[in-house]
């Protein structure tokens, strides 16, 4: 248990830049292009995910 738990946090970490970096770029996003249509916002996280 205690490998698989090490394992799993181990993921999450290996993820977490990635994670990190895409929320970073659409907010930077919308900082520079405030007044962007809704409808280039919303494939945003689908892109991410």
């Amino acid at each position: 248990m205690p490998r698989r738990r090490s394992l799993r946090i181990g993921s999450v970490v290996s993820q977490a830049p990635f994670i990190l970096g895409g929320l970073i770029l659409l907010a930077v996003m919308g900082l520079i292009q405030p007044p962007m249509p809704p409808h280039w916002i919303a494939p945003g996280p689908i892109l991410i995910a």
